[in-house]
């Protein structure tokens, strides 16, 4: 990578790579149980393969790139049903090999790692905002001693509420 990445190109990135994930974990389901006349004909699950992009400037600072999509080389199950149209001549079926279960762990663990990505770059952009906040309320002529609420200019300060003294007479009234 020719740039320095920023806390906002990671996790963008990284969100990328798990909605690739998401996409395949669809795609896996979608096909799951899906039937075919041959063994090379049926489906087989798919999964991304990630690698890890290091920042070229600075080696500490990484995110995720999706490498490219495998398809995995479990043999698909094989069911006897010859009057099924696609059986082979032996009157075999041959089912996707997709785990719907497994594939759906995947499915919660990929939302999980996606929201917290979501989180990280809300944070950051709070944070970021809360920076810019403090600098434009920041004057020179205020005492560093003083908090910056006392220092902020007079249109935005509020106005103390003053209490009444309550009063201890029962026959007084309000």
């Amino acid at each position: 990578m020719s740039s320095q990445l920023s806390i906002f190109d990671i996790a963008g990135r990284a969100m990328a790579a798990q909605l690739t994930r998401l996409n395949t974990t669809a795609s896996n389901l979608a096909n799951a149980g899906s039937v075919a006349g041959s063994a090379a004909g049926a489906y087989q699950a798919k999964k991304p393969l990630f690698v890890t992009a290091y920042d070229g400037a600075n080696s500490a600072r990484a995110t995720v790139d999706v490498e490219r999509i495998v398809s995995g080389h479990v043999a698909p199950e094989t069911r006897h049903d010859p009057s099924h149209p696609l059986a082979d001549a032996n009157g075999d079926v041959f089912i996707a090999a997709v785990d719907a279960n497994q594939e759906l762990v995947e499915m919660v663990e990929t939302q999980r790692q996606y929201a917290n990505n979501v989180e990280v770059l809300q944070t950051a952009k709070s944070l970021l905002l809360d920076t810019l906040r403090l600098g434009k309320y920041e004057q020179p002529s205020c005492p560093t001693r003083l908090p910056l609420s006392a220092c902020a200019p007079p249109a935005t300060r509020r106005p103390r509420r003053s209490r009444r003294p309550r009063s201890t007479n029962p026959t007084s009234s309000r």
